[in-house]
């Protein structure tokens, strides 16, 4: 408890009053514009900056202390989705007050989206999580691109697409080389796809970039053995040391893995028994842990469908192979409902048919996304992105509101009221035969065409 009792402030506690603050003063803003009232409406804008200012620094650390908390997935997702629906609201004003965020907005958007396919992708959504990752490089710098792939290469190799996993990190490794876990992900996507060779220097790279006796040169470790074990490469697997991090339960773990890969390759010395019995040293629950049943059972299944020695040198396979052995592609097609659907999303269609362009695409051609030519239609499609200086705010009318066991209540932000019009038409008179009409909750006067009150933010009937 602090000072008098009183519980000290959390981080989410300081991100909903600044994000508070943010919503207010966008409305306040839009309102005084409305009234034409330009010198106070953009005073107040100011004040929206410094507002945004602190919620764009605080944010990311407001997920992590949700991540700590255990909080469920999907409302970690809701903040982030109105986080950045705020931002927006917050962007679109900014022309209409001589403001350029153009070199901040598309960043600050792409990590926003990064964020969402990262939380998606730990609750195990993986498609969802590869179509918004792949939205967010719509907008990522590239020093954020790195990080994308990377998700995007974990959320495939969930989903066992073991050749668009090694895409996806081959992409993010060109940003950022020194990335322990995407030289982890590599190795992993090459030994599923029997190219031990490969696997097994992607894994060297692994171990030597990471921290000693972490848990990530422990996983290099096991992604060696198991190079090793597809090579027939015995001697070498028993001349590679398991490293300690220092957790019993880990390290107990690890040397199970060894037992079985020893098990499994035919080893009846002592080395097999050394290793059984260092891991239930270590761990005595080793085999009777739920949580690591289940990944021994995974793992024997694996050693099963690749026997030892089981070194594969397959000839280069058709793009039809690799997708589905039964299924004809169509990329021409594919290409053509793909740049549909970019364009589409480029110009804000709704949802559905977004969607239904996308899945169109995928149907003629599954993984179409990672295809050069699908990347360079992105590219040309999105290279301007959103219009800029706008001589109106962004068309939307929807309440923004943030959820969650850290928030007290509802928060609404409009980007832009129906009833607000721009600088040249403000002093016009309204067409001939309308008149105004009032809100029926706060009473507050209203042009005839608003479908949101300016007072209270409630939708007009």
């Amino acid at each position: 408890m602090g000072l008098f009792g009183k519980k000290p402030e959390t981080r989410s506690d300081e991100f909903t009053r600044y994000y508070t603050k943010l919503v207010n003063s966008i409305n306040e803003a839009s309102s005084l514009y409305n009234k034409g009232i330009f010198s106070a409406a953009r005073k107040e804008y100011l004040k929206a900056c410094e507002h945004y200012d602190a919620c764009a620094e605080i944010y990311l650390q407001v997920v992590d202390e949700y991540l700590e908390a255990e909080v469920d997935y999907a409302e970690i997702d809701s903040l982030l989705l109105n986080v950045k629906e705020t931002f927006e609201a917050f962007y679109s004003w900014a022309p209409n007050f001589d403001f350029d965020f153009d070199d901040i907005q598309n960043a600050a958007l792409g990590r926003l989206e990064c964020g969402r396919g990262e939380i998606q992708l730990r609750a195990s959504k993986n498609h969802l999580a590869i179509k918004t990752l792949q939205d967010a490089l719509e907008y990522a710098s590239p020093e954020d691109e790195s990080m994308i792939y990377r998700f995007l290469g974990d959320a495939y190799t969930n989903l066992e697409k073991y050749e668009e996993a090694l895409d996806a990190y081959i992409l993010s490794l060109e940003s950022n080389w020194n990335c322990t876990e995407v030289w982890r992900g590599k190795a992993d996507a090459l030994l599923e796809l029997d190219r031990y060779d490969e696997g097994l220097e992607a894994a060297f790279t692994a171990r030597d970039l990471a921290e000693a006796n972490s848990i990530n040169y422990s996983f290099a470790s096991g992604d060696i053995d198991l190079a090793y074990f597809g090579l027939g490469e015995l001697d070498k697997i028993m001349a590679n040391d398991v490293p300690l991090t220092g957790e019993n339960k880990v390290d107990g773990f690890f040397w199970y893995i060894r037992y079985l890969i020893l098990q499994s390759a035919g080893v009846k010395s002592s080395k097999l028994s050394d290793a059984y019995n260092n891991a239930l040293k270590l761990y005595p629950d080793v085999e009777t842990d739920e949580e690591i049943k289940g990944l021994i059972r995974t793992f024997q299944t694996e050693l099963q469908k690749k026997p030892f020695g089981s070194r594969k040198k397959p000839s280069p396979k058709s793009e039809t192979e690799l997708i589905n052995p039964d299924f004809t592609p169509d990329l021409p097609n594919a290409l053509i409902w793909y740049a549909k659907y970019l364009r589409l999303k480029n110009d804000d269609a709704p949802e559905n048919t977004c969607l239904e362009a996308y899945n169109t695409a995928l149907n003629y051609y599954p993984g179409i996304e990672n295809r050069k030519e699908a990347q360079a239609l992105r590219t040309e499609i999105f290279a301007a992105n959103k219009p800029k200086q706008p001589q109106k705010p962004a068309d939307s009318n929807i309440h923004y509101h943030v959820t969650g066991s850290f928030f007290a209540g509802n928060v609404g932000v409009l980007a832009k009221d129906d009833a607000i019009v721009n600088r040249a038409n403000i002093g016009e008179e309204k067409a001939e035969g309308t008149k105004d009409i009032f809100c029926p909750d706060c009473g507050k006067k209203l042009p005839v065409d608003a479908r949101f009150c300016m007072g209270c933010g409630k939708p007009l009937k």
